[in-house]
């Protein structure tokens, strides 16, 4: 497995990072509130990718993609095997998932999460059951992802409640 996502701000500091997989997914149907909605985007530049990954993971420290070259960054995100999705209210963006489809049997749900203001209003529940939709839909054995401890205090509960199981925990 190739665990690209380190969870740091200063190089002496570790993290917890927790690994999380699930097996198998039952559907759910997707609610979403009026003026709500979710857009695949088919390509981003650089800086496009960047806003929107500040606007849900500054406040948690999320630093890794901003500490490569826009052509390694470019290289990452590009490419059938990633698949961006935008939650939107209006206009306005409410946050994003980042799915990799890189093997045949499993599908790393890369990164995930909400702005501040949307946070506490039952829609990080609602995209992940839709994100996972999207990652069953694919055929997978298995999904699987990673968080760590400077993430939001509801990650791991919401991504166990959603059927995510513990199968590793490392300090990075």
């Amino acid at each position: 497995m190739n665990f690209e996502r380190i969870c740091y701000d200063r190089p002496r500091r570790q993290s917890q990072v927790t690994y999380l997989e699930m097996f198998r997914w039952e559907g759910q149907a997707v609610d979403w509130p009026p003026d709500m909605r979710v857009d695949r985007v088919p390509e981003l530049t650089a800086h496009d990718y960047r806003l929107l990954y500040n606007r849900v993971g500054a406040d948690h420290e999320w630093t890794d993609r901003n500490r490569i070259a826009d052509e390694e960054l470019l290289e990452r995100i590009s490419g059938d095997q990633i698949v961006i999705h935008v939650l939107r209210e209006g206009g306005k963006v409410a946050g994003y998932s980042e799915v990799r489809l890189a093997l045949p049997d499993e599908v790393e749900l890369v990164y995930f999460g909400l702005a501040p203001e949307y946070r506490g209003r039952g829609l990080g529940k609602r995209f992940l059951a839709w994100t996972l939709n999207f990652a069953w839909s694919h055929g997978p054995a298995r999904v699987w992802l990673h968080t760590c401890d400077r993430d939001h205090q509801a990650a791991i509960p919401n991504y166990e409640q959603a059927g995510f199981r513990v199968f590793d925990r490392r300090w990075e």
